[in-house]
């Protein structure tokens, strides 16, 4: 929904000054059609969704200047027609400029400020019913504002609303005793001389009211000849109980306005508001009054702020996630300067929050941000790039060495080893195909959810730390792969009943160094590996999987193409049969001492896993990256909760494809 400020013009301005008398102002601001408004089209304000402050600042040109004030008064909305009615004031330039404008006979005009809190498009030949009267729209239609709130009137030079006018009048003599109406104000716990003269107009209304009533009982009790005075409808009981709950009443309106909202307690006690209405607009007041709406841009999308977070975070790749016009669009915009309450702000202004200030109404902020599923989205989105990033930098050799494939749940799955009958037969005269069988050799896997859940506090906020969603969220996707290679390399490295001799793939001999003669017998160890019916592989090793300790010597092997001894006498090969022949990779998790089965010295050859693989991951619905969401945020704590989580199974899948070394010497 967009917010704008309409601007209703008047037609004319008149003044009829008396001498000594303040001047009175009485505006018809807008009779309830349509106009043509510059800068905005034809526009037509429901009166009936029109709400007013209980004093409207009548200013010169729309200037928010003290000594732009000409006056002040009070709006409403009566037969379809906007009316205003106040004083001029005293002692300000433009009042003065105003009155002797009036005097020389030049027709002034009053302009109208009203923002629009909800609209509507009426499309063309549709008919409504506003104001008391049925408007057709022609043309290409008309706005209908359905809620707006009066802000201020001006007076100005021009109008464009040829149904509305102003005059300006002597003000009327009070018609009450003053002592007699001061008393009535202190009965009610109010002080006379703190009163401004909108809220004594305000109260007088009331003190006549009562005036009026207790005269008309009294008429009443005078006209009945024979009264019937019931003791459940006695007239004076009734009026005393009205009376007193009248009291309770202005003692409650009193209580919730204080000191700070006077013009309130005066709109309540006139217009009869109860105390819970009062109350409720008391909070409604408390809000930041604004200069003007803020607007929606349609054009800050989701994409700019996501990219706005990731370049004041310092993603890495940010270029290769954004393309240049979304990139380029968050540096004009923000130029370089985004935290966590500038991202809730924009949220909630599109949202059509008013607010201007973080400070002033935090609460408010965080509601209209969180009124729909855009700024959630937004901060999951944002933390799932550095989440995903940091685990992308996380050591991933598990990928080298393992096959992957996706479940559709946590249940156990079970697949079938390189074994079982499916060497093909002869077929004979008959045409017959036999059929193969599986072999009993398995493995069962199941994918398990691994996750943490982290928050960006009250405090995050006020001290507007990005870090929150761009660090903690990278800290989680790191912790993330972490976990993922401790659940994978703790599985691989228990293995003692996996890689050994009874399985002829285990080798802890003396010779089981890494050299030219240990690579040897690993290759040859690894090719004489059968399946479960006696025939080769005929699958050749592709992956010299090394600790650390052993990443440089086994370089070396595939990189030297000559290999010499210099020991004297000692016969020796110049050409090194093993030169490029693996793809070697380390893992620090083989010799790290906190995993079981960890070693420096100990290493593996190692089919493709293409070709056949020793360990198997699973992946929840093939997602293999953690994944970043929003949870239920505790507004009462203004914290927003945040959840990362991993569903992921690792299990050794067959011996057959690998071999591995102890590494002595």
């Amino acid at each position: 929904m967009s917010n704008s400020t309409l601007m209703l013009a008047a037609e004319s301005f008149a003044i009829e000054a008396a001498e000594g008398k303040r001047p009175r102002i009485n505006i018809l601001a807008y009779d309830g059609g349509i106009m043509t408004v510059p800068g905005f089209g034809p526009a037509v304000v429901d009166l009936a969704g029109m709400e007013f402050a209980a004093s409207i600042q009548v200013i010169a040109d729309h200037k928010n200047e003290l000594n732009s004030v000409i006056g002040s008064g009070i709006a409403e909305a009566r037969d379809g027609k906007l009316l205003l009615s106040g004083d001029v004031a005293d002692g300000t330039d433009a009042a003065q400029r105003t009155l002797a404008l009036n005097s020389s006979g030049v027709k002034l005009q009053a302009s109208v400020g009203a923002v629009i809190l909800a609209r509507r498009h009426v499309r063309s030949g549709e008919t409504i019913h506003v104001n008391g009267r049925r408007i057709t729209a022609s043309g290409n239609g008309f706005v209908l504002a359905t809620k707006s709130f009066l802000r201020e009137v001006s007076v100005t030079p021009l109008g464009c609303d040829p149904g509305t006018s102003v005059q300006i009048a002597a003000k009327q003599e009070i018609r009450m005793e003053t002592s007699a109406f001061n008393e009535w104000l202190t009965a009610k716990t109010f002080d006379p001389e703190a009163l401004s003269e909108p809220q004594k107009t305000f109260l007088q209304a009331s003190y006549e009211a009562e005036l009026k009533a207790a005269e008309d009982l009294k008429k009443v009790e005078k006209e009945q000849k024979k009264p019937e005075i019931q003791p459940d409808t006695d007239p004076v009981a009734e009026l005393r109980a009205s009376f007193a709950a009248e009291t309770a009443r202005l003692a409650g309106i009193k209580k919730e306005c204080g000191d700070k909202h006077l013009d309130l307690q005066a709109k309540a006690i006139t217009e009869n508001w109860t105390v819970e209405k009062t109350a409720l607009e008391v909070l409604r007041a408390s809000y930041p009054s604004t200069p003007a709406i803020h607007m929606a841009d349609k054009t800050l999308t989701d994409d700019i702020l996501c990219a706005s977070i990731c370049s004041m975070g310092k993603l890495q790749g940010l270029e290769k996630v954004f393309d240049d016009k979304t990139l380029q669009a968050s540096h004009d915009r923000f130029k370089g300067r985004f935290g966590l309450q500038k991202l809730i702000m924009e949220a909630a202004w599109a949202n059509g929050h008013v607010g201007r200030h973080f400070d002033d109404d935090m609460h408010g902020f965080f509601r209209a941000a969180f009124s729909t599923l855009s700024l959630p989205g937004i901060m999951a989105n944002t933390a799932n790039k550095f989440s995903l990033a940091a685990f992308m930098g996380v050591e991933s050799v598990w990928r080298e060495i393992c096959t992957t494939r996706p479940v559709k749940d946590f249940k156990g799955i079970v697949s079938y080893r390189m074994t079982g009958n499916f060497e093909h037969e002869e077929v004979g005269k008959s045409g017959e195909l036999k059929h193969g069988y599986v072999g009993e050799e398995s493995y069962t896997n199941q994918a398990k959810t691994y996750g943490k859940m982290f928050s960006i506090t009250r405090r995050d906020i006020i001290n507007d730390d990005l870090g929150a969603l761009t660090a903690i969220p990278a800290m989680l996707g790191r912790g993330a792969a972490l976990k993922l290679n401790k659940v994978f390399w703790a599985a691989f490295l228990d293995n003692l009943s996996f890689f050994s001799t009874a399985h002829n793939n285990f080798d802890d001999g003396a010779d089981s160094a890494l050299d030219v003669a240990g690579l040897t017998a690993a290759e040859l160890m690894f090719l004489n590996q059968v399946d479960a019916d006696g025939n080769p592989l005929s699958i050749d090793p592709a992956v010299l999987l090394v600790p650390n300790a052993l990443f440089t010597p086994a370089t070396v092997l595939m990189q030297s193409l000559e290999v010499r001894d210099t020991t004297a006498n000692t016969k020796f090969m110049t050409k090194n049969p093993h030169a490029g022949k693996f793809q070697v990779k380390k893992s620090s998790y083989l010799s790290n001492a906190t995993l079981s089965g960890s070693s420096a010295k100990k290493w593996y050859l190692l089919a493709n896993p293409s070709d056949g693989a020793v360990i198997e991951v699973v992946f929840l619905n093939g997602v293999e990256t953690p994944t970043v969401e929003s949870a239920d945020a505790d507004f009462n704590t203004l914290g927003v909760q945040m959840r990362a989580f991993h569903d992921f199974g690792v299990t050794k899948q067959d011996h057959r494809f690998g071999v591995a070394f102890k590494g002595e010497n």
